[in-house]
């Protein structure tokens, strides 16, 4: 999908009629905050659905096939009772419909979703309450056991993009010397990942499938507690690995409090107990590489890229660099860290 298509948006009449949704359509309105994909309110006269335009921000060929896949693991998740807003099958029973764009000059892909009567959580480490029901969540998603059909469709974790980071510096020193100081100052640590990542195991053969990307980001706090959203890229995981992820992500690596409260609510859900060991941020950490190659790229030209996704990546790049020795020094350091002694 080219930049045109990413400013074109989709027609409610033509949304209500593919998802042969209740009601007539009355309004539909973009939401603000979301950024991989573009995501709208949507109300007709009978309820309100959440309506999201996909963009692929990953740029994967195969992204309709994952998306497929996701789709049938999320559907098992919500009647396995995890909390999330109600999937709404599009026309041929997948998530997926091709739909005209406001000026019907394309098709546009959608998705919806009903919507959840709920606010954003707070970019910060996560309440208590919070950590332990995502917590529960995620057991109940690995008590699933939901195995894909094809396992060919999804992108397997490698350490490219940390080899390639030599490379990548001396390519930003020809477009911006000052990022391309502050990446060539952080190389070690980038090296660091890759030594991680060569210790832990990380085939996903055999794997059942589970969310993978457990983030404020993706959580909506309702009355009930949270809603996790976002299930796109479900995909098999591990799941010490994706209980390691998730306690890190929800105590924003700051908070060894808050990732103990994820670990033993997952545990006295019915998760399998586990410690948590430096390779098994190791995935995690990798993903942070690739997807600061990707907005290193962007913001700077060397990836072709629209006004608004050299924005997105602008405003993340700083950040996303100061993290990689944080969090590398915080992954070799685990056990203490959790501990709160470090």
């Amino acid at each position: 999908m080219g930049a045109r298509s990413e400013q074109l948006e989709p027609s409610m009449t033509a949304v209500v009629s593919a998802f042969s949704l209740d009601g007539t359509p009355r309004t539909m309105t973009r939401v603000a905050g979301a950024w991989s994909h573009r995501v709208y309110r949507l109300e007709t006269s009978v309820n309100v659905y959440a309506v999201k335009q996909i963009l692929d921000p990953w740029e994967d060929p195969s992204w309709r096939l994952w998306l497929a896949e996701a789709w049938e693991f999320e559907l098992a998740a919500f009647y396995a009772g995890v909390s999330m807003p109600r999937p709404v099958a599009g026309p041929d029973g997948g998530c997926l419909a091709d739909v005209e764009s406001d000026d019907a000059e394309r098709l546009l892909p959608v998705r919806v979703h009903e919507w959840a009567d709920a606010t954003p959580c707070p970019a910060g480490p996560v309440r208590k309450d919070v950590a332990e029901r995502l917590a529960q969540d995620l057991a109940k998603m690995h008590a699933v056991r939901h195995f894909p059909r094809r396992r060919e469709v999804f992108p397997r974790p490698s350490r490219d993009n940390v080899d390639g980071w030599p490379e990548l510096v001396e390519r930003l020193r020809a477009v911006d010397p000052d990022l391309a100081g502050v990446a060539a100052d952080i190389s070690p640590w980038i090296g660091r990942v890759g030594e991680l990542f060569d210790a832990a195991d990380h085939d996903v053969d055999g794997l059942p499938m589970s969310h993978g990307d457990i983030d404020q980001k993706n959580v909506l706090l309702g009355n009930d507690g949270p809603v996790l959203c976002d299930w796109d890229v479900a995909m098999p995981w591990d799941g010490r690995v994706e209980l390691a992820r998730t306690a890190m992500s929800l105590a924003r690596w700051e908070r060894p409090d808050v990732a103990g409260w994820v670990i033993t609510a997952y545990q006295s859900a019915g998760g399998e107990a586990a410690s948590v060991s430096p390779q098994d941020l190791a995935v995690d950490l990798v993903l942070g590489v690739d997807w600061l190659v990707l907005c290193l790229e962007r913001a700077t030209g060397l990836r072709a890229a629209d006004a608004q996704r050299q924005y997105e990546s602008r405003t993340m790049i700083s950040q996303l660099m100061a993290e990689v020795p944080e969090h590398v020094r915080t992954a070799l350091n685990i056990q203490t860290w959790l501990t709160g002694t470090s």
